[in-house]
């Protein structure tokens, strides 16, 4: 019969549980890089809201400054001990209400 499915209910679900480890597991990585690279996001983000619009150049400005600042916070008394804390605080995951570490919360706008 045209336009049914000859798959078999099971194939089915085997198929839908593939598709959805795959899509778990890309969610955790973008995630992941979300985290890792939040200050260039909010520097990106910060400048958009005072300029409106950058170019390649000014977009890559800013990633490089926002790398400079997170080399030059490396170099502070305590950074290591603050480094742990975040790692252990990832590891347990948001407190209830935090979203101080979430990549998906939004961008506070410059009063």
């Amino acid at each position: 019969m045209p336009g049914t499915s000859e798959v078999t209910e099971r194939t089915q679900q085997l198929i839908d549980q593939e598709v959805r480890r795959i899509v778990d597991e890309a969610h955790q990585q973008v995630v992941a890089l979300l985290r890792e690279n939040r200050d260039k996001l909010d520097s990106l983000a910060q400048a958009l809201l005072e300029h409106e619009t950058l170019d390649e150049n000014e977009a890559y400005q800013q990633d490089a400054e926002a790398d400079r600042n997170v080399d030059e916070e490396d170099q502070l008394p305590g950074h290591k001990l603050r480094q742990h804390a975040a790692e252990e605080q990832a590891d347990r995951g948001p407190a209830a209400g935090d979203r101080s570490e979430d990549p998906e919360r939004p961008v506070q706008r410059p009063s």
